[in-house]
């Protein structure tokens, strides 16, 4: 019995104490694998929605961009980014959005609106289906623009989406405002212009 207490109280064999420091290394190392990878994914997954709000960004500043283009505004310098936390990235996405949209109403709105569908009218005879004109005599769209017409004063229109038959009725319609107020007026339009009640 004597023995068989001193065997239990006896220190563990040398073999057994070298297994446990080399256990809990094992499972330090293990913590801080899985430590580093959980770091990594976190890592990821913020750098994915930084480039899921940049997007958001940059799609809200090209709608805005595009409005202030077509009513012939100064376009702002591009935004600056690269470097804005994710809740920056955030407000500065819904801001451009809400521009976007304010400028979009504006533009529904230009100058001269129902004269420029009365003239519309009078050039094609046909309401909206008229916008989309290719009159096969060099004259485009519903104002029958013709390409001179169009690279003076719509030239990034022309450049991006060819001639006027493809443009929106917006699009054409800013455009032949834009020459109007810049010292046109409606003369390109002698005779329906004057049947309008224009000139």
């Amino acid at each position: 019995m004597l023995l068989l207490l001193c065997g239990l109280a006896a220190p563990p064999s040398r073999a057994a104490a070298d297994t446990a420091p080399s256990d809990a290394r094992a499972r330090g190392l293990a913590g801080s694998r899985t430590a580093a990878e959980a770091s990594r994914l976190r890592a990821a997954r913020r750098a994915a929605e930084r480039r899921r709000l940049a997007r958001r960004v940059a799609a809200a500043e090209a709608r805005r961009r595009y409005w202030l283009r077509l009513m012939h505004r100064p376009l702002p310098p591009p935004p600056r980014v690269a470097r804005l936390a994710p809740p920056d990235l955030e407000r500065a996405a819904e801001w451009r959005r809400r521009r976007a949209a304010a400028l979009a109403r504006l533009a529904r709105h230009p100058p001269h609106l129902s004269g420029w569908h009365c003239i519309q009218r009078h050039e094609t005879g046909a309401p909206y289906p008229g916008w989309r004109t290719n009159s096969g005599n060099g004259y485009y769209g519903g104002l029958q623009l013709d390409r001179a017409f169009q690279l003076a004063y719509g030239r990034w229109l022309y450049r991006h989406k060819g001639t006027a038959d493809n443009w929106t009725p917006l699009e054409q319609i800013w455009t032949a405002e834009f020459a109007r107020a810049h010292g046109r007026g409606f003369a390109p339009w002698p005779h329906s212009a004057q049947a309008c009640g224009l000139l």
